[in-house]
């Protein structure tokens, strides 16, 4: 079985109970399907998880040795699922492989990824070009070959792994990417960092928007680093990416151009 199913990380999230909502999407459905699991007859159970898990920001990669610090409610659900995930698959029997997923981009994407393409596309003027971040990144192609690797291991398990394209990059190469990709000007000024963040300090006093313009926790995902080591995915599963990021987000801007051809 391969676990896919959870309630997705919600940036501005201001639901009263999100604790509770979060719990019960991310940590008992997961109890739930690793029952099912068992009780049909499965022995080898993926669980599709998050680096979210660990934490936000990164000052050098993060290994499966790094003590997790989840910064938000939707972290600690994907924690405890992973620790739920560990005592459970013990106690039924399963081989259970648990992949920490960074952002993953490429065909049906949405969310900031989705927003980024659109903006770039726009030809929006972006003010990251100073910006020397390093944020590890997922092409959904070398997700499934993770997950593909997971299913066929010899392993018992449970294992924890990260995983991503095995190329880090910076904000603003990000958007160079994008653009090349997409056939458009990369359009990045500079900025001095601390007045994006001035900017995102004052989104916050907006929170009571439905969708602050900028907010610290935005600002931060895009000045920050997060970056995952996948040594060891790479020497226990033989993983090794298909796509590299440069094809990545040429098959990502291939798509998203495609939505355009659709709606004409």
């Amino acid at each position: 079985m391969v676990h896919l199913a959870a309630r997705a990380h919600v940036l501005h999230e201001m639901s009263a109970d999100a604790e509770a909502i979060y719990h019960t999407a991310n940590v008992e459905l997961t109890r739930l399907a690793l029952h099912a699991a068992a009780d049909t007859g499965c022995t080898r159970f993926v669980y599709s998880s998050s680096v979210k898990a660990v934490g936000e920001w990164s000052d050098r990669p993060w290994t499966e040795a790094t003590p997790p610090r989840p910064a938000d409610v939707y972290g600690r659900s994907k924690l405890e699922a992973e620790r739920v995930a560990t005592e459970e698959s013990r106690r039924l029997g399963l081989r259970t492989m648990i992949l920490r997923f960074p952002a993953i981009y490429g065909p049906e994407m949405r969310a900031n990824m989705r927003r980024l393409f659109r903006t770039v596309d726009r030809g929006i003027p972006l003010p990251f070009a100073a910006v020397a971040n390093r944020r590890s990144l997922l092409y959904v192609g070398n997700a499934c070959a993770a997950i593909e690797r997971s299913l066929i291991t010899g392993l018992e398990g449970p294992e924890v792994f990260f995983v991503s394209d095995g190329h880090d990059v910076s904000t603003a190469d990000l958007i160079r990417a994008v653009a090349g990709a997409l056939g458009r000007p990369a359009r990045l000024f500079s900025v001095p960092s601390a007045a994006i963040r001035l900017a995102g300090r004052l989104g916050d006093r907006l929170a009571w928007m439905r969708r602050p313009p900028l907010t610290s926790s935005t600002v931060e995902r895009l000045l920050g680093s997060l970056q995952v080591d996948i040594s060891r995915i790479r020497a226990l599963l033989g993983y090794t990416p298909p796509f590299t990021f440069e094809e990545g987000i040429r098959l990502t801007a291939e798509w998203f151009r495609s939505l355009d051809r659709n709606r004409a």
